[in-house]
């Protein structure tokens, strides 16, 4: 039963063809994807609470998957994904989509 409604941007989808070949990561993100519909924020970690940033991960492969959960309407929009990186620029993505989440609304 889905309680979520996955909403996609123009670069999340770009991202998404580009997986298409790589079944393994494929996969992982459509298991992802379908727990952040069913459960919405308890789906996640909540990493910034101002923009309502939560991050999903995987262990193999090492993948993080960033959304924002939008309550009105209970939406869940999909904004990023990447392999796991060293934490210094995992820090610089996340301080990114935070910038770019603060600046949407």
């Amino acid at each position: 039963m889905k309680k979520y409604e996955l909403i996609f941007g123009d670069t999340i989808l770009k991202k998404l063809k580009k997986i298409e070949s790589e079944k393994d990561i494929k996969k992982r993100v459509s298991k992802m994807l379908d727990k952040i519909e069913e459960k919405g924020p308890k789906s996640g970690k909540l990493l910034d609470s101002i923009v309502n940033l939560y991050e999903i991960k995987s262990k193999k492969p090492p993948l993080r998957l960033y959304f924002e959960i939008i309550f009105d309407g209970n939406k869940a929009e999909i904004i990023d994904f990447e392999m796991k990186k060293n934490p210094e620029n995992q820090n610089k993505l996340i301080a990114k989509i935070i910038n770019y989440l603060k600046n949407k609304n």
